[in-house]
């Protein structure tokens, strides 16, 4: 029961300070007893964000993506399966930063929804391209060393593959209780979830929760046959930069993109 409803009296803040809990039972109205209430804790949050004007900057930044990846056809492998994922240091790039400013922001509200301090800033720490091509895919994985994470994207053609999260709560998986056949699950009670690749497109999540992409299935040929996408690492940092943040192994750190520019000092 939600006991913050019946909050409007003081002498129920005092009996819950001094740990009167029959003195709570008897301040709540008798026509509140017998309703039951519903309370959602630990929630796992993910946003969405449409960019404004995304048609015109998505063809030229696939344009640069592809362009990079001729001059560097190897790439780096970390999730992905057939598909080119590229170094992560496309924040520091200039022809991508406005890309990267654009995630800064919605990150600002997710921060503001979370509650974090009004004198922190998110920062990208890294960001690369994915070029999947037919077949390619992302296995099972998390991002370690970070807050937040995304998906952009930026060319999805027909059946190129959804991005899926899972309950990260084990237990959630071992038995499932007889649910209604006539009407869809409420959201609480999923154990996975499906998010369409929609151009312009900014998924946002929580860096800890598992995630995979389906094989890109399209029947598209040649290059507008590619899933083309690009993820993100963010953090919160305090605004005043006081002390250093040591680089994290592994991460290849050449700076941080603020929505004051790249810095390398820090």
């Amino acid at each position: 029961m939600d006991q913050r409803v019946y909050d409007p009296i003081e002498q129920l803040q005092r009996a819950r300070q001094e740990g009167r809990y029959a003195d709570i039972a008897d301040l709540i109205p008798d026509e509140h007893r017998g309703e039951v209430h519903f309370e959602t804790w630990f929630p796992t949050i993910i946003s969405i964000m449409d960019a404004k004007d995304y048609r015109s900057r998505n063809r030229r930044w696939i344009s640069q993506i592809l362009g990079w990846r001729a001059q560097d056809r190897q790439g780096i492998v970390r999730s992905n399966s057939r598909g080119w994922h590229s170094t992560v240091d496309m924040h520091t790039r200039e022809e991508f930063i406005p890309m990267g400013q654009q995630f800064l922001l919605q990150a600002e509200e997710v921060g503001r929804r979370m509650g974090l301090h009004e004198d922190c800033e998110p920062f990208i720490g890294n960001m690369w391209a994915n070029v999947s091509p037919h077949g390619a895919h992302n296995r099972n994985h998390n991002h370690p060393g970070t807050i937040l994470s995304l998906a952009y994207y930026l060319q999805t053609p027909p059946g190129c593959g959804k991005i899926w999260f899972t309950d990260p709560r084990v237990q959630a998986h071992l038995i499932l209780p007889p649910y209604a056949s006539d009407r869809p699950r409420v959201n609480e009670m999923l154990n996975e979830v499906f998010y369409e690749p929609i151009p312009g497109r900014c998924i946002m999540f929580p860096s800890w929760l598992l995630h995979e992409v389906q094989p890109n299935l399209t029947e598209v040929e040649g290059d507008d046959g590619l899933r083309v996408s690009v993820s993100a690492n963010i953090s919160f940092r305090m605004k005043s930069g006081k002390g250093k943040m040591p680089a994290r192994e592994g991460l290849d750190h050449k700076g941080i993109l603020t929505k004051g520019g790249v810095v390398t000092d820090f």
